[in-house]
């Protein structure tokens, strides 16, 4: 068992050795942040179709990010763009803008679960 004299010594310790390093982790997070957003205004440049559907880009940059955990930026966008073609095309068909009511004679049977 430690004595009280001891386990200070050890948490002044770690607390040093956080200090120390917090400057070269937080420079590299303000370097992290500023490549992220050069490379977010050059893509926005280079692809403005996409400026006004910030949401479906998100989505499949976020995608392609989960599966392919590794990848530099300028790949995963390179990846993304055909995606983010893909599914505008499939937003732009759907026409949001009529309703369609549902015939109230028609009886639907969702599954086989007997559920109407």
């Amino acid at each position: 068992m430690i004595t009280d004299e001891e386990r200070n010594s050890i948490i002044k310790e770690v607390i040093e050795q956080i200090l120390l390093k917090m400057p070269k982790v937080i420079g590299n997070l303000m370097s992290h942040h500023a490549n992220m957003a050069k490379v977010r205004t050059e893509f926005k440049e280079k692809f403005p179709e996409f400026n006004n559907h910030s949401e479906t880009v998100a989505r499949v940059i976020e995608k392609i990010e989960g599966e392919h955990v590794g990848l530099s930026s300028g790949d995963i966008l390179n990846r993304a763009v055909p995606e983010i073609r893909k599914q505008l095309r499939i937003i732009e068909k759907v026409d949001l803008t009529k309703a369609v009511k549902p015939d109230e004679n028609t009886l639907i049977v969702s599954s086989n679960n007997g559920a109407l």
